[in-house]
């Protein structure tokens, strides 16, 4: 065996086994009513709010789309023959994701808030049923952060993909047509 394979398959199973024992450490110093209290409320915000990650992601999206409007469009060209150069700038393809993120992030930032306006809100009828599921929203969000951040990315990418694909297809298609002039061409072989 190569020894870049042996090496490889050596950073790999050190790699699985640090992130199978280092959960299985920090939860032996737990009993199961520290555990069940540390779950029950948490007090720590995730460790993107506390760094100001989407804050800061907050900011340099607003910086990049200060510079689109700047400098007049997402892609400027002079000619119909620069549209090959759009899959050089990485910026067109990784501004709109970068921005689903951060307003995701955003989004969970007020999510607490929102559920605690929305529990008083619901305080003032007669459903039980939805209060204490509001309520139990407002005091553990950080159960839901991970699905809800997996959900709605998803979605977002899949429709911005879509919608890039059909944008792609859609310039593909007039190409073609602007090349032959006509919606059939006839071509006399000599």
């Amino acid at each position: 065996m190569p020894p870049t394979i042996a090496t490889t398959i050596l950073l790999a199973l050190v790699f699985t086994i640090s992130i199978r024992i280092f959960p299985t450490i920090s939860a032996s110093r737990h009993t199961i009513i520290s555990y069940k209290s540390d779950n029950s409320r948490t007090s720590r915000r995730p460790i993107w709010q506390r760094l100001g990650v989407d804050l800061l992601l907050t900011v340099v999206i607003g910086y990049l789309y200060y510079q689109i409007v700047q400098q007049g469009g997402l892609v400027v060209l002079e000619s119909a023959a620069d549209i090959e150069k759009v899959y050089d700038q990485p910026l067109v393809f990784m501004l709109p994701p970068l921005t689903i993120l951060t307003l995701t992030l955003l989004m969970l930032r007020l999510l607490p808030l929102v559920l605690r306006i929305l529990s008083g809100i619901i305080q003032l009828t007669n459903s039980v049923g939805l209060l204490i599921v509001t309520r139990q929203l407002e005091r553990s969000p950080q159960t839901y952060y991970l699905p809800l951040i997996l959900m709605i990315s998803t979605i977002s990418l899949g429709i911005y993909t879509a919608s890039f694909a059909r944008t792609i297809d859609r310039y593909l298609i007039e190409q073609q047509f602007y090349r032959t002039g006509a919606d059939y061409a006839v071509r006399i072989l000599s």
